[in-house]
């Protein structure tokens, strides 16, 4: 597992061929103000997955 401050960069350098990069903080799940409430990485909505995986 890497663990860096450029995961982009990492991906680049690292990632199988046709593979796509994809942000686990904005692109697979939504924010909440209180993690009770879906946890820390709640999924996103439906509309913003697709947009994301488009």
């Amino acid at each position: 597992m890497l663990v860096t401050l450029k995961p982009q960069k990492e991906y680049s350098d690292f990632h199988l061929k046709g593979a796509l990069f994809v942000e686990t903080n904005t692109e697979l799940s939504n924010t909440v103000q209180d993690p009770k409430f879906g946890g820390r990485h709640p999924l996103p909505s439906l509309e913003d997955f697709l947009y994301f995986n488009r």
